[in-house]
């Protein structure tokens, strides 16, 4: 039978931020932060921190996170591209900033599998950097702008597709 893992906290990681430890979240958002830092790539909406895999809720005893994990090492890839490139910073930031991306698409319906095995919405996180969100979702055309950020960070949701954004 399966057991939740146990640990013991014996000092701090250096370079990695703090975790989530909110008793219950009302949703998640997958996004990987910065291409140098290491964590989950699942973050909790209500406080923003990591979320540790194992700490998500279920509804069948085992989850396979490989999904989770071939997700973040392809947005980390375009994310580098993005960030430390000059040949490859179009190619990287169209993969994470627009819906129809091929990254997206499969992030996208990661979000839809993965909502459905945790019994709670994950979110997929569109990045913006050169241009802002439009006010109607990209995949739906359905209004998506919030009255206020969430998380100091995310100004667009659209509950329907599953998708969040920054300015």
């Amino acid at each position: 039978s399966y057991k939740n893992p146990e640990y013991r906290l014996i000092g701090e990681t250096q370079g990695m931020r703090e975790c989530c430890d909110c008793a219950e979240s009302s949703f998640y958002i997958l996004f990987t932060f910065a291409y140098s830092e290491e964590s989950s790539p699942v973050r909790c909406g209500d406080c923003g921190s990591p979320v540790p895999l194992y700490k998500l809720p279920k509804k069948q005893n085992v989850i396979d996170y490989g999904g989770l994990f071939h997700w973040d090492s392809i947005y980390r890839a375009c994310d580098t591209l993005f960030m430390a490139t000059d040949i490859g910073e179009r190619y990287g930031y169209k993969q994470i900033s627009k819906a129809d991306s091929e990254l997206s698409k499969l992030g996208i319906e990661l979000c839809k599998e993965m909502s459905a095995l945790i019994n709670n919405p994950l979110y997929y996180y569109l990045y913006k950097y050169y241009s802002t969100s439009k006010d109607k979702c990209p995949i739906c055309g359905q209004p998506w702008k919030l009255k206020s950020e969430i998380l100091e960070r995310i100004s667009f949701k659209c509950d329907r597709c599953l998708v969040v954004s920054n300015k």
